[in-house]
């Protein structure tokens, strides 16, 4: 068998990542996973295929092969990538936003109105707002109207939205109709 020793103990299910199946409504039991390869942090396999927490992914709206997904890690941090053909056998992912914290938590929304697509990260890094950081409290929210590829610095309006609550108690939504 070809591979290392940990990738030959390790089943590929254990590794943490992206997984999609193109035979979900086979019988059960033959139902198969594919790992897509979204960064290589933390692999433990080889080549690697990453080993990394994924907080959250979202389609852009009409168009499955535009994918988003926030990541932690231990290379970039948090961080999210973007897949223009995500449908592709072996999809690509690009880094378009890192903001320089080790693991953090960021969740996605999306919507799409006309030919614009606007993306939200919400994530529950602190606060730079003297206000919010003398209290602790933390949560930024980013804007992207050109669906992932550039993000705006964090929106003051949101500045320490979620106090200490934030890594796992930091959601975001968008209206589908207005951005």
């Amino acid at each position: 068998a070809a591979g290392n020793a940990l990738s030959n103990t390790v089943p590929p299910l254990a590794l943490r990542g992206v997984f999609r199946s193109t035979n979900a409504t086979a019988a059960a039991g033959s139902v198969t996973f594919q790992k897509i390869v979204v960064n290589t942090d933390g692999s433990l396999d080889n080549p690697g295929t990453g080993n990394t927490s994924i907080f959250d992914m979202v389609f852009e709206p009409g168009n499955a092969n535009n994918l988003l997904v926030s990541t932690s890690g231990a290379a970039t941090g948090g961080a999210i990538y973007r897949s223009t053909n995500a449908l592709a056998a072996t999809p690509t992912f690009v880094q378009t936003l890192f903001p320089g914290f080790n693991g953090l938590v960021m969740h996605l929304a999306i919507n799409k109105v006309g030919a614009v697509v606007t993306a939200y990260v919400a994530s529950n890094e602190p606060s730079s707002v003297a206000a919010c950081s003398s209290t602790g409290q933390a949560g930024r929210v980013r804007k992207s109207v050109d669906g992932g590829v550039t993000w705006s610095a964090p929106l003051v309006a949101a500045e320490g939205y979620c106090g200490g609550q934030c890594s796992y108690d930091n959601p975001v939504a968008v209206d589908p109709n207005d951005a």
